[in-house]
């Protein structure tokens, strides 16, 4: 840990928590080991325990080896997706190797790299005519007699000709998504197990063997016990070193000067912060907030009040925010502290300021919010303050005082985040419709930089706290958030954190809610019955999900019937439920405006088995100057560039062969397009989805003209 800074220490001289000794075991370990075919080596701890301080000092240990040992880095957190992981994953051990292994290798790897990351974008592909489009790439592969088995044996024999070993580091495996966690475990159990490779992996055991248990509930721990040889427990630094280490580092922002009243300041450290500082990364959250927050308050504020603050809005952000929104009660300045008014009661207060605290720790949080806010003082121990007592406050800056309060209040958390509070209240009314569409729709239009609107993450946190819906609120609420699904699925969510937009992470909340608590036979008829008011665009998503379960295309093999989300009779129903939306969307004018029409547009020539219908309708809208537009937009993709050696990037694409082929003529859809685009009348969204459209179409024109 680092003077205040998050990066992880890189020599012993640094090490404040005893971390070295066993670093230079494992370091040891690792020079040392006879014959390291694959071997796998893991250091447990949770987040923020120090791993990757760790495995800088066993880095530190093993210099000097350089010539027979190197150490490949592979930062997984890089990269999003299982296919640039698997790529990556072989072009990091490419990279490393030396020319002439290079020479031996590249073909093999590359291959292999390509093989597997098709695998897994197989087997999670939600397009059928994707799906079978990649069993294509592979049928070209194994034509050539390039299996699996092949390539990793070509590898193999190279690595165990040279006398060079290899570490592949693997750190920050917590940062992955759940999926891509489960990745690194296969590569490194299958792929790569390579002669004259070793791997150092980094991750929370616990959260680990969670996700392994969740996608394969009989292996459980056993799974992780089958790759790992070897695995270290990161020591815990006790509490009173990183308690020192707190302080030393205070002082260094606030002058321990500006501490004037000792045993006050005391009382709050044991009773608030102390608890708070768990492992290493604790003690840098604090305070390298504090080192940004505290120029802007300094001389407004008392210190000890504001380190605890700060430390509750970093550590405990939901009673941060209830704190910030009950200025009256904590000042004693809100109506009803008369005294004609009623008095509130310990329970009320306990129900506001703790109620969403884990009951272990309400005791001491009460104790360390009544030295703070000596007004909490007068319900929760029934002792009034003496009447000079807002005069002290005020002169000393207490965060208690009325006229300072909202000065320690200036940083609060964005919009973006979902509160304890909030996911409550959203389990609590998850049966009322207009609560939970008004919830998800206002969160709708809250910009959030990693997961594109606040309502994708509010589904995810609904998803992982599933358990706490009751079984009688499930059907309401999945009727409820299937009738908005379409306008939950926007472009903005698209680029945001699911690759598919809020259409995989509603799948994901629906498995969650019914997979494991009703029989197929109830979950079945359950979601059906959910369906009869779900919008085109998930129906359609849904109805295509079911079916494939059911009937799986020839890359995909049969799912067992707990596995499905339906019966085999309500697929078939689901799906003939599908087309008649979609004709009925396509004889009122609306189908245009769907959000996932591109999807709507497959699934229908695969539902009916024909192109004529969709056909039909594609050249009337042609007539349609903003069909146009949106069928231009419906057509137009990313998609994954970068070979071995190169870093895997985005490209825009477009989908001009297959179904737009089929559906209307390229030429005449052409000339429409751009001659909607020379006359320049669509709304600003739409005609820079059409110029997109178009650069992209012209561009790929230029390239075939380059390969040819």
């Amino acid at each position: 840990m680092s003077e205040f800074d998050d990066k992880p220490i890189t020599s012993p001289e640094e090490d404040s928590f005893g971390f070295d000794p066993l670093a230079k075991a494992v370091a040891d370990s690792i020079s040392k080991m006879e014959i390291p075919d694959g071997t796998v080596i893991a250091v447990n701890g949770p987040w923020g325990s120090g791993k990757s301080s760790l495995i800088n000092l066993v880095r530190w240990h093993l210099r000097g080896k350089e010539d027979r040992l190197k150490i490949v880095d592979f930062r997984c957190w890089w990269f999003r997706g299982e296919e640039a992981l698997t790529l990556a994953f072989f072009q990091e051990l490419y990279s490393a190797l030396n020319p002439s292994l290079k020479r031996k290798t590249k073909k093999a790897l590359w291959k292999l790299g390509r093989y597997l990351s098709a695998a897994g974008t197989m087997l999670n592909a939600s397009g059928i005519v994707g799906a079978d489009k990649i069993a294509s790439s592979f049928g070209k592969l194994i034509a050539q007699g390039d299996t699996v088995e092949k390539l990793h044996g070509e590898v193999s024999d190279a690595l165990q000709n040279n006398s060079k070993r290899y570490l592949i580091v693997i750190d920050d495996i917590d940062r992955l998504s759940q999926d891509e966690a489960l990745l690194i475990f296969r590569l490194v159990k299958s792929a790569g197990r390579l002669p004259n490779v070793i791997y150092l992996l980094a991750y929370d055991r616990q959260l680990a063997e969670k996700i392994v248990t969740q996608r394969y509930p009989s292996e459980g721990p056993h799974y992780l016990e089958k790759i790992v040889q070897a695995s270290f427990e990161l020591p815990e630094p006790d509490r009173l070193s990183l308690e020192k280490e707190f302080e030393r580092r205070l002082y260094s922002i606030i002058g321990e000067k500006e501490f004037e009243d000792e045993v006050y300041s005391a009382n709050l450290f044991r009773e608030i912060i102390a608890p708070e500082i768990k492992t290493p990364r604790d003690v840098l959250r604090i305070l390298n907030s504090l080192r940004v927050t505290w120029p802007a308050v300094k001389g407004e504020v008392h210190p000890a009040d504001f380190l605890c603050i700060e430390t509750l809005r970093i550590q405990r952000s939901e009673l941060y925010r209830t704190l910030r929104s009950n200025e009256g009660r904590l000042t004693g300045t809100e109506e009803g502290t008369s005294p004609m008014a009623e008095e509130p009661s310990r329970k009320q207060y306990d129900g506001i300021f703790l109620e969403q605290e884990p009951p272990s720790e309400r005791e001491r949080l009460r104790r360390g919010l009544m030295r703070l806010f000596p007004a909490l003082k007068r319900v929760w121990l029934d002792l009034a303050s003496t009447d000079n007592s807002l005069d002290i406050w005020d002169s000393q800056r207490r965060v208690c005082s009325p006229r300072h309060f909202d000065t320690y209040f200036r940083f609060m958390l964005p919009d973006d985040v979902v509160s304890k509070k909030e996911i409550k209240a959203f389990i609590t009314h998850s049966d009322d419709p207009e609560f939970i569409q008004r919830s998800l729709l206002d969160a709708m239009e809250v910009s959030s930089p990693s997961f594109g609107t606040k309502a994708t993450l509010l589904l995810e946190e609904l998803r992982i706290h599933a358990s706490y819906v009751s079984d009688a609120q499930v059907s309401p609420l999945l009727k409820t958030i299937y009738s908005i699904a379409d306008r939950l699925d926007v472009e903005k969510n698209r680029e945001g954190g699911m690759p598919s937009g809020n259409m995989l992470g509603l799948l994901l909340l629906t498995r969650q809610l019914t997979q494991d608590r009703f029989d197929l036979k109830t979950r079945s008829s359950l979601l059906v019955d959910a369906c009869m008011k779900a919008s085109l665009g998930w129906l359609v998503d849904f109805a295509k999900h079911t079916y494939l379960d059911h009937f799986p295309s020839k890359s995909t093999n049969l799912e067992p019937a707990e596995n499905c989300l339906t019966t085999r009779d309500d697929a078939l129903r689901l799906k003939e439920c599908a087309v008649e939306s979609i004709r009925k969307a396509a004889q009122d004018g609306s189908l245009i405006d769907c959000p996932s029409l591109y999807n709507v547009l497959c699934c229908w020539v695969s539902f009916v088995g024909s192109e004529e219908e969709a056909k039909s309708w594609a050249s009337a809208a042609l007539e349609d100057n903003l069909a146009v537009a949106r069928l231009a937009k419906a057509f137009t993709g990313s998609s994954s560039i970068g070979a071995l050696g190169d870093s895997v990037a985005k490209q825009i694409s477009v989908a001009v062969t297959g179904h737009l082929r089929s559906l209307v003529g390229l030429g005449e859809f052409r000339a429409c397009a751009e001659e909607v685009e020379r006359e320049g009348k669509l709304p600003a969204e739409d005609h820079e989805a059409l110029v997109k459209f178009l650069d992209a179409w012209r561009r790929q024109d230029e390239d075939d003209h380059d390969d040819s």
